[in-house]
């Protein structure tokens, strides 16, 4: 409020004018901005970056079957769930991997399940040479060349007994800070040490605990992703094949769903010899839409190539459109 020139405060005007002046000084002052809220004329820069550009359609991977359904923005949360040991830790490896080796991205990973962090690491030496990561087939040159890549572009975070969000986050936070990780791992979802406030349901817990890893992605500009087992799934009628969980079979709650940005299923068939990525969810449609890529495991590197799947099981898998091989060894670094 102003009281004009002459005046420092609502006394003197009012002693000096009288009441009615008091009162239309407060009627005619502005009405203060409310925090929290925004406008179009708030967001009129970014707009116009939309009017004039259009919108922007993530960060590919370099896998074309998946990249056609499927592209990755920082600011967001992707969950991933798949049946246990149908390799979940194993794809998301390779999409940190390509995000690093393609973007140019800094990944840190929040992982107990795979300690010693040296095995983790060794995984990810045999994605990047394109073979096993032992003296009999790698040379020390490339033992070097990984090894320091790796310190360049990857963080393990490991609290000494304190597993909480709030602790895993901070580590991560500074991560951000030093090293400009722009992707960062949480490996499996109940590895973290949850503590649900007494009166509050499990589906209320872990709607809080997406949106705090929704408001870390946003305000670090960070691409999230996490790792989350579903529940136990039941045969198939008739068979002995258990069910393909959805994002919905999530062990908790469908918030892991209904509030993370992107949800992918991992599944593995056996008698076909591939494995299918199921992209069930990509909130905005320039980042891709519903669908299945499949892919076959090269067992050597630990790599996933992308393939078109057989007829009918026992027949030969064949390379995706236009590959002449179905694996490569080719390093990627």
């Amino acid at each position: 409020v102003t009281y004009g020139e002459a005046y420092k405060d609502a006394n003197e005007l009012l002693v000096a004018e009288g009441p009615d002046a008091l009162l239309k000084a407060l009627e005619d002052a502005p009405i203060p901005r409310l925090e929290g809220t925004f406008t179009a004329e708030d967001l009129r820069e970014g707009l116009h970056q939309l009017f004039e550009e259009g919108y922007t359609s993530g960060v590919e991977l370099g896998i074309p079957n998946l990249d056609e359904i499927m592209r990755l923005e920082t600011g967001r949360v992707l969950t991933v769930t798949g049946i246990p040991g149908h390799g979940k830790s194993d794809f998301v490896d390779e999409i940190v991997l390509r995000l690093c080796t393609r973007q140019d991205w800094r990944a840190g990973y929040f992982s107990p399940e795979n300690t010693p962090i040296e095995y983790h690491h060794a995984k990810l030496a045999e994605k990047l040479l394109g073979h096993r990561f032992r003296k009999d087939f790698s040379t020390e040159e490339e033992f070097a060349r990984v090894v320091d890549y790796l310190s360049q572009r990857v963080w393990h975070i490991l609290p000494d007994g304190d597993f909480t969000l709030g602790n895993v986050l901070s580590k991560a936070r500074e991560l951000v800070h030093r090293h400009g990780i722009r992707v960062f791992v949480i490996d499996p979802y109940n590895y973290i040490n949850h503590q649900i406030p007494a009166g509050m349901t499990e589906t209320g817990y872990i709607g809080s605990f997406m949106n705090s890893l929704a408001r870390f992605a946003r305000l670090n500009s960070c691409l999230v992703i996490l790792v989350a087992h579903p529940r136990k799934m039941n045969k198939q009628y008739g068979t002995q094949k258990t069910e393909v969980p959805t994002m919905y079979d999530i062990n908790g709650s469908a918030n892991f769903f209904n509030m993370t940005d992107y949800g992918i299923v991992v599944d593995r068939q056996d008698e076909m010899g591939i494995v299918y990525i199921h992209v069930e969810k990509t909130r905005f449609r320039n980042f891709g839409t519903k669908g299945n890529a499949a892919f076959c495991y090269d067992v050597t590197n630990g790599r996933y190539s992308p393939c078109t799947p057989p007829p009918e099981p026992g027949m030969q898998v064949q390379p995706w459109k236009g590959a002449k091989d179905l694996f490569s060894s080719e390093g990627w670094i």
